[in-house]
């Protein structure tokens, strides 16, 4: 949600604000095949994933429904962890010939941004990566702007993890190995048409994946909580996906799909964490240099968060009034703002400790790795400080 200027009838100016989510968020267990059955007049369907879910099966339980409606797909499942350029356009190419009227984009967070890129460069045949990545640089200039008017192809979002939000997000970060840069793009053309929030998705999902996700939609529900375009909107969903998360990650990543509440309070999580930062900004501190540290170090975006949250928490003097309403709201106030920040932030060591993710940086690096990342903190810090997210920190 952002507020802008406009003319009021009696040309007054007035603030007015939005929030904006894909039209339509199925969610609940087995609401996968419900879901599906809206796009029965659907002619072709691209579906991207990546190798590890399409060898599970994964993508096959969409295809399955799809032939039984007899509608034409086609499968792309080279996407890989870190989305890179030259396999989006790749993909982009069998888009094009494929020509269909809906994408499916089935995975974690990274088959969501190919996706993103290859709809809206498939509807926009006029513009390149590039100056796509130049018009999406700060989705707050421009609040009406549509690149999909009149589009052809719709895109819907199955997450199989637990913590991107990518699936309710307009904001993709794909690499562009020839500058070494991970570019993140910003435009409500890439917020998906549909969420499916389907929690059997993610009952298999492996405890490590499981805590690393919980904790990278910790991540976005805190920073949202505390950016400084945030609203009540934005911060009643960052206090719902952070009281999930503190009450069910210690059973999801334990019992896994032997506790299924738990699994779907996750899953439900990571998506309304997802709405909070989708109307807020890209992220803060903690994601600008979750997002450097990671591309350095190839960690998972998840990992990267966790171990920074609560150190930015504990730096961050200028949000402490937001942290501390976050904690009164989530049951861990204390006597003052003061008091209640820490609360919060012993709150979330003590998470990290229960399901095994270092408490620092430090401790996720190995004794010779580590030496190696000491002696690159003035880069990232230098990189991340031009990171598009640090430009919205409070």
């Amino acid at each position: 949600m952002f507020s802008i200027s406009a003319a009021a009838a009696q040309k007054q100016t007035v603030s007015i604000g939005w929030l904006r989510v894909p039209p339509k968020i199925y969610f609940k267990a087995g609401c996968l095949e419900v879901a599906m059955a809206e796009f029965s007049k659907k002619k072709r369907v691209f579906i991207v994933t990546d190798k590890p879910l399409y060898d599970l099966g994964v993508s096959r339980k969409v295809t399955a429904l799809l032939d039984s409606m007899r509608i034409q797909h086609k499968t792309y499942y080279h996407v890989e962890s870190d989305p890179e350029l030259g396999m989006v356009l790749d993909g982009l190419k069998e888009v094009r010939s494929f020509q269909p009227d809906l994408f499916i984009a089935i995975g974690g967070g990274s088959p969501m941004d190919a996706a993103k890129v290859m709809r809206v460069l498939y509807e926009n045949p006029e513009h390149t990566f590039e100056s796509l990545a130049a018009r999406c640089a700060d989705i707050r200039k421009r609040p009406a702007q549509a690149l999909l008017s009149g589009s052809r192809a719709e895109l819907v979002c199955v997450p199989t993890t637990s913590g991107t939000g990518s699936d309710v997000a307009p904001y993709c970060v794909v690499s562009d190995t020839k500058t070494g840069e991970r570019v993140l793009l910003a435009d409500y053309a890439l917020t998906p048409s549909m969420s499916i929030v389907d929690a059997q998705l993610v009952m298999s999902m492996p405890r490590t994946l499981a805590a690393h996700s919980g904790l990278h939609a910790l991540a976005h529900a805190v920073e949202a909580h505390a950016s400084p375009l945030g609203t009540d909107y934005t911060r009643g969903l960052s206090q719902e996906a952070v009281g999930l998360i503190l009450a069910n990650l210690p059973r999801s990543y334990d019992a896994g799909e032997l506790a299924p509440d738990a699994r779907e309070a996750m899953h439900n999580a990571g998506t309304l964490a997802g709405m909070a930062l989708a109307n807020t900004s890209p992220g803060g501190v903690c994601h600008a240099l979750a997002h450097r540290v990671g591309a350095a170090f190839r960690l998972p975006q998840g990992l990267a968060h966790a171990a920074l949250i609560t150190h930015v928490i504990a730096a961050d003097r200028a949000a402490a009034p937001l942290y501390a309403e976050l904690a009164r709201h989530v049951g861990v106030g204390g006597a003052n703002d003061a008091d209640s920040v820490q609360n919060l932030n012993k709150a979330l060591e003590d998470l990290k400790q229960t399901v095994g993710v270092p408490s620092s940086l430090a401790g996720v690096f190995g004794s010779a790795q580590r030496a190696v990342y000491f002696a690159c903190i003035p880069d990232i810090a230098e990189l991340a400080a031009a990171d598009v997210a640090a430009a919205h920190a409070a």
